[in-house]
């Protein structure tokens, strides 16, 4: 039984850390396409949008 939660344990921490890496990464296209937007025209509401995809990447 033991050596089954261990192993349950490492695909939950193998699952988790593969999830967090695909987010990531799905958080930097979300933020180059604001950041090409930003580039495109400069006002007010995309900087807010670029600052808070910064935000979240932080977080993660």
């Amino acid at each position: 039984m033991s050596t089954l939660n261990i192993a349950s344990r490492i695909l939950n921490i193998c699952c988790y850390t593969t999830f967090k890496i695909f987010a990531i990464l799905l958080l930097n296209c979300i933020w180059l396409s604001r950041k090409k937007i930003m580039f495109n025209n400069k006002d007010k509401k995309t900087k807010r949008s670029e600052l808070a995809g910064l935000n979240v990447t932080a977080v993660w």
